[in-house]
Protein backbone atom coordinates (compact mmCIF):
# COMPACT_ATOMS: atom_id res chain seq x y z
CA UNK A 1 0.00 0.00 0.00
CA UNK A 2 1.72 2.94 -1.17
CA UNK A 3 1.17 6.26 1.49
CA UNK A 4 -0.10 9.26 0.69
CA UNK A 5 2.49 12.17 -0.52
CA UNK A 6 3.56 14.76 2.01
CA UNK A 7 1.57 17.67 0.73
CA UNK A 8 3.69 21.04 0.72
CA UNK A 9 2.27 24.83 0.09
CA UNK A 10 5.44 26.86 -1.54
CA UNK A 11 4.58 30.51 -1.24
CA UNK A 12 6.53 32.77 -3.33
CA UNK A 13 5.91 35.70 -5.69
CA UNK A 14 9.06 35.12 -7.94
CA UNK A 15 7.25 32.98 -10.62
CA UNK A 16 11.22 31.39 -12.24
CA UNK A 17 11.94 30.44 -8.47
CA UNK A 18 8.47 29.18 -7.82
CA UNK A 19 7.99 26.90 -10.71
CA UNK A 20 11.64 25.36 -10.51
CA UNK A 21 10.92 24.77 -6.12
CA UNK A 22 7.63 23.29 -6.87
CA UNK A 23 9.46 20.82 -9.92
CA UNK A 24 12.22 20.14 -7.69
CA UNK A 25 9.71 19.33 -4.77
CA UNK A 26 7.15 17.41 -6.94
CA UNK A 27 10.01 15.53 -8.52
CA UNK A 28 10.80 14.37 -4.95
CA UNK A 29 7.40 13.13 -4.57
CA UNK A 30 5.80 15.84 -2.51
CA UNK A 31 2.56 17.18 -3.44
CA UNK A 32 2.88 21.32 -4.03
CA UNK A 33 0.05 23.29 -4.33
CA UNK A 34 1.76 27.17 -5.10
CA UNK A 35 0.64 30.52 -3.77
CA UNK A 36 1.65 34.18 -5.51
CA UNK A 37 1.26 36.34 -2.00
CA UNK A 38 0.75 35.84 1.73
CA UNK A 39 -2.84 36.75 1.03
CA UNK A 40 -3.10 33.86 -1.38
CA UNK A 41 -1.20 31.59 1.08
CA UNK A 42 -3.34 31.94 3.65
CA UNK A 43 -6.82 31.26 1.16
CA UNK A 44 -4.77 28.08 0.77
CA UNK A 45 -3.95 27.35 4.39
CA UNK A 46 -7.84 28.36 5.19
CA UNK A 47 -9.13 26.09 2.72
CA UNK A 48 -6.52 23.12 2.93
CA UNK A 49 -4.44 21.36 5.35
CA UNK A 50 -0.86 21.38 4.70
CA UNK A 51 1.93 18.84 6.09
CA UNK A 52 4.79 21.86 4.92
CA UNK A 53 4.97 25.44 4.17
CA UNK A 54 7.88 26.48 2.50
CA UNK A 55 7.35 30.58 2.43
CA UNK A 56 9.48 33.36 0.78
CA UNK A 57 10.46 36.06 2.96
CA UNK A 58 9.59 39.09 1.12
CA UNK A 59 6.32 38.97 -0.49
CA UNK A 60 3.90 41.49 -1.43
CA UNK A 61 1.57 42.98 1.44
CA UNK A 62 2.83 41.28 3.87
CA UNK A 63 6.12 39.16 5.10
CA UNK A 64 6.51 35.25 5.02
CA UNK A 65 6.46 35.64 8.86
CA UNK A 66 3.56 37.70 9.19
CA UNK A 67 1.15 35.32 6.96
CA UNK A 68 2.59 32.52 9.52
CA UNK A 69 1.86 34.45 12.51
CA UNK A 70 -1.58 35.11 11.42
CA UNK A 71 -1.73 31.58 10.08
CA UNK A 72 -0.84 29.92 13.37
CA UNK A 73 -3.07 32.86 15.38
CA UNK A 74 -6.29 31.34 13.29
CA UNK A 75 -5.25 27.91 14.30
CA UNK A 76 -4.01 26.60 10.52
CA UNK A 77 -0.42 25.55 10.93
CA UNK A 78 -0.83 22.50 13.82
CA UNK A 79 1.12 19.71 12.57
CA UNK A 80 2.85 21.28 9.88
CA UNK A 81 6.43 21.90 9.66
CA UNK A 82 7.10 25.06 8.29
CA UNK A 83 10.39 26.66 6.60
CA UNK A 84 11.18 30.38 5.45
CA UNK A 85 13.36 30.73 2.49
CA UNK A 86 15.11 34.73 2.26
CA UNK A 87 18.07 36.02 0.66
CA UNK A 88 18.72 38.57 3.72
CA UNK A 89 21.10 38.06 6.55
CA UNK A 90 19.32 39.24 9.24
CA UNK A 91 15.07 39.22 8.30
CA UNK A 92 13.02 40.80 10.55
CA UNK A 93 10.30 39.12 12.23
CA UNK A 94 11.44 35.49 11.43
CA UNK A 95 12.91 34.80 15.56
CA UNK A 96 11.24 31.41 16.50
CA UNK A 97 10.71 30.13 12.86
CA UNK A 98 13.33 28.00 10.93
CA UNK A 99 15.02 30.67 8.15
CA UNK A 100 16.70 28.91 4.94
CA UNK A 101 19.24 31.98 3.32
CA UNK A 102 18.75 31.99 -0.21
CA UNK A 103 20.28 30.68 -2.97
CA UNK A 104 20.05 27.13 -1.25
CA UNK A 105 21.46 24.22 -3.09
CA UNK A 106 18.77 21.84 -4.04
CA UNK A 107 20.40 18.93 -1.59
CA UNK A 108 19.92 21.20 1.35
CA UNK A 109 16.56 22.12 1.17
CA UNK A 110 15.48 18.56 0.34
CA UNK A 111 17.29 17.53 3.41
CA UNK A 112 15.48 20.63 5.50
CA UNK A 113 11.70 19.35 3.69
CA UNK A 114 12.42 15.82 5.44
CA UNK A 115 13.83 17.19 8.22
CA UNK A 116 10.50 19.36 9.01
CA UNK A 117 8.27 16.55 7.42
CA UNK A 118 9.23 14.38 10.33
CA UNK A 119 8.92 17.11 13.07
CA UNK A 120 5.89 17.94 12.01
CA UNK A 121 4.15 20.26 14.39
CA UNK A 122 6.85 22.58 15.71
CA UNK A 123 5.96 25.31 13.05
Amino acid sequence: MQTPATTVLLVEDNEHFRTALAELLSEHGYAVTVAESAEEGLEKLRASRFNLVLTDQQLPGQTGAGMLQEARAAGLLADTGVRILTGHQNPVGTEGWKVLKKPIPSDELLREMALAAATQGTG
